[in-house]
């Protein structure tokens, strides 16, 4: 079977690349079809994403004597300084609450699972964690389960966000500490997420994100996923993808793409910091204003580049230009718009 995928993805993006765009390729370098099968059946290991995602271990806190099984569930905010979520098969939302000082937690369930399905909660060395555990048949559907998170908004501690075959709504989350997410096969929809760093891991996972900033940086990590980043006012940006499609729009300050297998669409109204992108077997669509504070360094191999800007090309630091576009890639078609 793994044998068979290898073939059929080799021949998928060979196709890809000639039927869309090789003929370019084909002409330019003069090689043959068969030339550019053998290079990927010899030259390029398919079974090896660029990025793999690692399933985090949940916290054991069964045996805690202030673990509690109650669906609902408070806490005052000076109990802990990080929410630590380890959820599966349910809805959950994290969104802003009306109790001052107070946190809370509720779950409801659908009669024909609420006997195989507790929530836990328990603090330790600081951390609020909350957990459901299905014990006895899985919910067939995702809304069977819906845990509500409210957190009042003077909290400014840690979140960490983990989830399996959940869908997760965060919303305006402001954290002095960091941010992080780690989801497997989920639903994600999240909006205002403020803190110094924002990481997110995700593997089989469909993300909607909008309006993120990040004093540092913001990172994304992904495979097999479908990503729409919408506002991110960050230091960096630094996006790492397998199998994934990435949409995103409006990113401020710099952004660093890495990927394999991998559709990127980059619409950017301003450009405020250098943009770095790296591509192997892939597909790279670039928007960017018109007289765009750029210079343009591009390197490809069995590629094709297409650059329909104003971006004049330069190996040399301009000092009249602030930022650099550069991008590396194989196997890759590139296009440059200006809008």
């Amino acid at each position: 079977m793994r044998k068979t995928f290898r073939i059929f993805a080799i021949t998928l993006v060979v196709a890809i690349v000639v039927t869309v765009a090789g003929v370019a390729v084909v002409r330019h370098h003069n090689v043959k079809t068969g030339d550019m099968y053998d290079v990927f059946t010899n030259g390029i290991n398919i079974g090896e994403p660029l990025y793999k995602y690692e399933m985090p271990e949940n916290t054991d806190i069964s045996e805690l004597p202030e673990c509690t099984e109650e669906n609902y569930v408070m806490y005052q905010l000076n109990e802990f300084n990080t929410i630590e979520t380890e959820l599966e098969y349910c809805t959950v939302e994290i969104n802003g609450g009306t109790q001052k000082d107070f946190l809370t937690v509720a779950m409801s369930c659908k009669e024909d699972v609420s006997d195989s399905v507790k929530l836990r909660t328990a603090v330790k060395d600081g951390n609020l964690y909350i957990q459901n555990k299905c014990e006895g048949t899985v919910p067939a559907s995702k809304d069977k389960v819906k845990i509500i998170i409210m957190i009042p908004d003077d909290y400014k501690g840690g979140y960490c966000v983990k989830g399996q075959y959940c869908d997760v709504s965060v919303t305006n989350a402001e954290s002095a500490m960091d941010i992080e997410m780690s989801l497997y096969k989920c639903n994600l929809n999240a909006d205002n997420l403020n803190a110094p760093n924002i990481t997110a891991d995700m593997s089989g996972t469909e993300a909607e994100v909008k309006n993120v900033s990040s004093k540092d940086g913001f990172s994304i990590g992904a495979v097999s996923s479908n990503i729409k980043l919408r506002g991110v006012s960050a230091q960096y940006s630094k996006m790492v993808v397998s199998s994934t499609t990435l949409d995103t729009e409006n990113v401020s300050g710099g952004f660093t793409y890495e990927s394999d297998i991998s559709t990127l669409y980059l619409k950017c109204s301003e450009v405020s910091g250098n943009i770095n992108i790296q591509s192997k077997k892939g597909s790279v669509s670039v928007t960017l204003p018109k007289n765009a504070p750029l210079a343009l360094r591009h390197n490809e191999k069995w590629s094709v580049f297409q650059n329909s800007t104003g971006i004049a090309e330069s190996e040399k630091n301009n000092k009249d230009l602030q930022h650099i576009l550069e991008t590396n890639v194989e196997f890759t078609i590139v296009r440059l718009e200006e809008k």
